[in-house]
């Protein structure tokens, strides 16, 4: 197991690494700018390095501040968190030359990722179904012409040790306004018939051993209103909405991403995977919904966590933290796990009730008048609506 690990990412992500890492008794080293000097990360970890200025070119994105901030520490591994420098396969390769594990996917196959003709090919080999003719974005744009109003991301989480194995562990669901569309997330995807759950699953496990990828990572597909899903990117990193998949899976992936990382191999097999209940997300940021989500940073004057069961709030913001206005604006993820959709619903509509944050504009009214909205509070044994699009889903 790992003695030391350096965290490059700040925030909740940052937090929650050193939480994981304590629990596995391995010591951590954040590294932090100027700006967030009394920021939750610095004050939590073993040790705590300034390495710059706000400006995350000069600091969170500086290289070779990190790599020797990890020098100075002694640190025998990195933590690129899931921001900044997650999916760079140079910083990946970097660590690697300069001694320290990175705990991600190795630099080799974060080039395979970055080489989209390469990926393409290989995919098709294994029979992946892919977009139409054309890159990504050009071959959704042709499918959502096909389909309009009718697409679907769903994001399959995998996990793959060194030695060849890989599992995947069910699926999620984004939505939100628009361009939003990751303001809320559910683990399972509503409405996903359980054959199509398997197929997509299975798919997931194709693509990702035809790149030759382990670690933690997230298989995207677009799927339309008749059943057919198409392979649309392998995002090489932990995500924001991992929290769901852990909810209803019982895995901690961040101490699972660290073990496969020190090299030990998946202790479990896929029929040993089983979703239990429901689980959502609401991604809380320092925004103005009524502004067309225009960040809002500033200090937190009145900061009150809401709670009970089946609650759980990763935020390393407090009382008197000042939000500041150099980077992404979450500030925190509500995670609520109900028995069903229903009860996952509602009880995540009390825990926004029960979130207080004053001093600064939260996405936390838009969340509630969502939940509010009958398409969402649908029951689950009744036809409901898509979030998003506005089309009829059957119940799985």
């Amino acid at each position: 197991m790992l003695k030391k690990v350096l965290i490059t990412d700040r925030g909740e992500i940052a937090l929650r690494i050193i939480r994981a890492c304590r629990e596995l008794e391995i010591e951590t080293v954040a590294v932090f700018s100027e700006a967030d000097r009394d920021a939750l990360p610095a004050l939590a970890a073993t040790e705590a390095v300034c390495i710059g200025p706000a400006a995350i070119s000069k600091s969170y994105l500086n290289i070779p501040r990190i790599i020797s901030a990890a020098e100075l520490t002694g640190v025998d591994a990195i933590h690129p968190g899931y921001g900044f420098l997650a999916a760079n396969a140079r910083f990946a390769e970097i660590c690697e030359m300069c001694g320290f594990t990175f705990i991600g996917p190795s630099s080799a196959a974060l080039k395979t990722i970055e080489d989209k003709a390469g990926v393409r090919k290989a995919l098709l080999e294994a029979g992946i179904p892919l977009l139409p003719e054309g890159w990504e974005q050009i071959g959704q744009q042709m499918l959502a012409e096909k389909h309009p109003q009718e697409l679907r991301q769903i994001d399959v989480q995998i996990i793959g040790d060194s030695y060849g194995k890989a599992l995947h562990l069910g699926e999620r669901r984004c939505f939100g306004p628009g361009y939003r569309q990751n303001l809320l997330a559910e683990a399972p995807a509503f409405a996903l018939p359980a054959k199509l759950r398997a197929q997509m699953g299975k798919a997931a496990l194709k693509a990702v051993k035809a790149v030759k990828y382990a670690n933690i990572g997230t298989v995207k597909f677009l799927l339309d209103n008749r059943g057919r899903f198409y392979y649309l990117a392998l995002d090489p990193r932990l995500q924001v909405e991992h929290p769901v998949t852990e909810m209803v899976t019982g895995l901690d992936l961040v101490k699972e991403q660290i073990r496969l990382a020190a090299g030990e191999p998946l202790g479990y097999a896929q029929e040993e995977i089983a979703l239990r209940g429901w689980a959502m997300e609401c991604r809380i940021n320092a925004e103005n919904p009524a502004a067309d989500f225009r960040p809002s940073p500033g200090q937190i004057q009145i900061y009150h966590v809401p709670g009970g069961p089946g609650v759980r709030v990763d935020s390393a913001v407090y009382q008197g933290y000042s939000v500041p206005p150099y980077y992404d604006s979450l500030i925190g993820k509500l995670i609520v796990w109900g028995a069903g959709r229903e009860e996952a619903v509602t009880r995540m509509k009390r825990a926004l009730e029960e979130f207080v944050i004053k001093g600064i504009h939260t996405t936390i009214p838009y969340h509630l008048q969502v939940l509010e909205d009958e398409l969402c509070r649908c029951e689950e044994r009744k036809p409901a609506r898509n979030l998003v699009s506005g089309t009829i889903l059957k119940p799985a």
